[in-house]
């Protein structure tokens, strides 16, 4: 008997190469002097042509592609954020989902589920 596993956790990420240093993002106006102190930071990644959700996306598709988890068997796509991310009241987790292609059907456990 083969057994396959039921849950795949892994991690990966997509950062651009572009970079602003902190002290250009202050001269613009995007970031308090106030705010630059308290992040230490020198320079961000930027992109100029993909948003944080396509990032996200291809994320995905490394971690995808390292497991040969076949997405069509994902439950959950997890998505944090702390910044706009592109549309105001959308879902970005699941724009990323249906990027990858993780289109599982729910299974209602027995007892929580609809009844006919």
């Amino acid at each position: 008997m083969k057994l396959e596993p039921s849950l795949l956790f892994d991690v990966a990420t997509w950062i651009p190469d572009g970079r602003e240093s902190v002290g250009e993002m202050v001269s613009a106006g995007r970031l308090t002097a106030g705010d630059a102190e308290d992040l230490a930071l020198t320079e961000v990644p930027v992109s100029e042509d993909l948003s944080a959700p396509e990032m996200a996306v291809r994320a995905a598709a490394r971690v995808l592609d390292g497991t040969g988890w076949d997405p069509t068997r994902i439950g959950l796509v997890a998505h944090g954020w702390t910044y706009h991310q592109g549309h105001d009241f959308w879902s970005p987790a699941h724009y990323i989902a249906c990027r990858v292609g993780a289109r599982a059907r729910r299974r209602a456990r027995p007892g929580h589920g609809p009844t006919r």
